[in-house]
């Protein structure tokens, strides 16, 4: 039987709080009776103390099977539109801007803004890239906006895409509109140039309401400590920072084979998973812990969630 490995290494770092990624992915072929749905298993998690300045780090291992192989997700399918990659669709952009019933895009401080609202993307349209709000997209049926700034529901300034602008929707044919548009003061960002180097289009700074999409990442671990007999969820991403704006541990793990992600055979091997940060030992310290894990597949098909049981730093050191 042969078995292929791919591995992939990533590190990010935030204030106290770092998260280094490295996936390695064991996968063999294996008869086609597996579910299409991945099933996962939880392996092992082992804690490594670091001296010095350097950060300390966590190693999750957990077992997969799936059916059709088209787990993976590459580091280039960040685009905040529909992609196609091979056949497949896959919305793996970071998140969805949030627009009101005017087709507004609403903002930390704006006003006027009429529910319900909307979450709405970048598609492929006949002229190019358009704004496309989903039927079913609902968002809210009321203003529901927090008041201040935090990042886990706002950005500041634009779409991520290569344009780097938004835009309202439908409307590729205006080319400046009007700060009324957006929260005052305004502010120049950029200028989009034709083919002859002329400005055509100027764009606006502003801190827009989004709603972040979960299909970006495809390994989910969340952790709870126990207090008082009770379990308690730890946001890591105000943990170290007031809003919202520190690191989880949700991330990627690459495509094993492009071959068998298009042709849908079964796969079943290991994932391993390094998480790195400063602040394990302040937050864990001597605590009884556990971590949830599940993944997603390329068609947005949730594995089972996998629970380690309870441990300590110490229990799992060295």
């Amino acid at each position: 039987m042969d078995c292929y490995w791919e591995g992939m290494m990533r590190s990010a770092k935030l204030i106290a709080l770092s998260i280094l990624l490295s996936i390695t992915l064991f996968s063999c072929f294996r008869p086609d009776d597996f579910d299409d749905v991945p099933r996962i298993v939880f392996d092992d998690l082992r804690f490594v103390e670091v001296a010095g300045n350097i950060p300390d780090s966590l190693i999750l291992t957990i077992d997969f099977q799936d059916g059709d192989g088209n787990i993976g997700l590459l580091e280039s399918e960040t685009l905040p539109f529909n992609s196609s990659r091979d056949g497949d669709l896959l919305f793996a952009h970071a998140f969805d801007f949030i627009i009101d019933a005017n087709n507004r895009f609403v903002t930390l401080n704006g006003e006027g803004f009429e529910p319900p609202f909307d979450r709405t993307f970048l598609d492929s349209g006949p002229n190019g890239l358009i704004l496309r709000t989903d039927p079913n997209s609902d968002f809210s049926e009321f203003d529901n906006r927090p008041a201040e700034f935090d990042c886990q529901f706002y950005v500041v300034d634009s779409i991520e895409a290569f344009w780097g602008v938004p835009f309202p929707p439908y409307r590729l044919d205006i080319f400046e509109f009007e700060c009324a548009n957006f929260n005052d003061p305004c502010v120049i960002r950029d200028s989009l140039l034709d083919s002859s180097g002329n400005s055509f289009f100027q764009t606006k700074l502003d801190t827009f309401y989004i709603a972040k999409n979960e299909s970006n990442k495809n390994i989910f671990v969340d952790f709870f400590r126990r207090r008082n007999g009770e379990y308690e969820f730890i946001d890591w991403t105000r943990a170290f920072s007031e809003n919202g704006c520190g690191r989880d541990f949700n991330a990627r793990f690459p495509i094993f084979d492009r071959d068998i992600n298009k042709n849908g055979k079964a796969l079943e091997g290991t994932i391993r998973y390094g998480m790195q940060s400063e602040g394990f030992r302040l937050l864990l310290r001597n605590d009884t812990f556990k971590v949830q894990v599940r993944i997603i597949d390329r068609e947005l098909n949730v594995s089972n969630t996998v629970e380690s049981p309870d441990l300590t730093l110490q229990q799992i050191g060295g």
